[in-house]
């Protein structure tokens, strides 16, 4: 995982000053997870903006393993939909027309 990879990196003061606002920090690669986490150890202006990146990071945790049981749902779900198309496709005779056991001539 790209976010277990670079987790022990730092943002450099200096190099963060000499960019520009738009400009990216050009310093390694970060995922959003490692980044916010890095800005949470640099001094912050206040404690809400503290609070609010805390908020961020745990929102991403919680969000990396909530794709799990949203990836089984939709596995099983798929299953569902080919066993009940199968199912009624056996049901059905030639041309997609219902099959029916008494027809006349």
């Amino acid at each position: 995982m790209v976010t277990a990879q670079t987790s022990n990196q730092t943002i450099d003061l200096a190099v963060a000053l000499a960019n520009e606002a738009p400009a990216r920090y050009p310093n390694d690669e970060w995922t959003p997870e490692n980044w916010f986490l890095a800005v949470l150890n640099l001094p912050l202006v206040s404690d809400d903006n503290r609070h609010l990146i805390n908020k961020k990071v745990e929102l991403m945790r919680g969000w990396r393993y909530n794709l799990i049981p949203m990836f089984v749902l939709g596995f099983v779900l798929m299953d569902l939909v080919v066993w009940e198309i199968l199912r009624t496709r056996k049901g059905r005779g030639m041309y997609g027309k219902a099959a029916t056991v008494d027809q006349k001539a």
